[in-house]
């Protein structure tokens, strides 16, 4: 199969459910009416993202309402929050995937920034690390966030995984991609996505990645779909 530019290029999770929705630039001159087909780009992403399936693997999805705050704050193109659950082994992970149809809607709004405002600490000796996945036989780079809080002297940790993925196909882990790329003011109205992967903090690393790495397999179609952009 021809490789693509892209394809070479517990139980915190309901608790975070409403926080993570509140934690939600290329360089260059076009001018933004040689952009067209925008409103049929940004149907194809939120069409990629209602499709993203209920069922991974043995991993049983339950849609978790976004609170009106949350939405009103991101003006989402389209929003997925998904509680997962293996029945066999209890195990939860949380799946959010917000596409913005502008960029100014989604900056600043990441774990580092909304996580603390919302009473989790970030974890002093885990704290925010660079990581990577792996998808269709290539590595992409992401962040792995950790926090905690104390809730009547018991201690809750989360484990975050995020990356952004923009419309030139590239994926990022650095909200200061984010901006760079917003600096092109046509590009910028074709929006990005964030994609953040919660849960697995009594894992190894090592079982904890797999298992991300199937979340993501799950979600590749939303992902090309974002990485493919318009034609200018």
């Amino acid at each position: 199969m021809k490789k693509t530019p892209l394809a070479l290029a517990n139980r915190a999770a309901p608790i975070a459910a409403g926080v993570v929705l509140c934690c939600m630039l290329a360089f260059g001159r076009i001018d933004p009416e040689s952009l067209t087909g925008i409103d049929d780009y940004h149907e194809k992403v939120a069409s990629a993202i209602d499709a993203i399936p209920y069922r991974v693997g043995n991993w049983i999805g339950t849609d978790i309402e976004a609170p009106r705050e949350a939405v009103k704050l991101l003006r989402p193109n389209r929003l997925l929050q998904r509680e997962y659950v293996d029945p066999s082994t209890r195990e939860r992970f949380n799946v959010l995937v917000v596409h913005c149809g502008s960029l100014d809607d989604m900056l600043g709004h990441y774990p580092p920034i909304c996580y603390p405002a919302h009473g989790w600490r970030p974890d002093e000796d885990l704290g925010a690390r660079k990581t990577t996945f792996e998808l269709d036989a290539a590595r992409f780079p992401a962040m792995n966030y950790r926090f905690y809080r104390l809730i009547s002297g018991t201690r809750q940790d989360m484990n975050v995984v995020s990356f952004f993925v923009l419309p030139d196909g590239r994926i990022v882990s650095d909200m200061d991609d984010l901006r760079r790329f917003a600096g092109n003011r046509a590009r910028a109205q074709l929006g990005a996505a964030q994609i953040q992967i919660v849960g697995g903090e009594r894992l190894t690393p090592e079982a904890r990645a797999q298992k991300i790495e199937e979340f993501v397999r799950a979600i590749e179609k939303v992902i090309r779909t974002v990485g493919s952009g318009v034609r200018s």
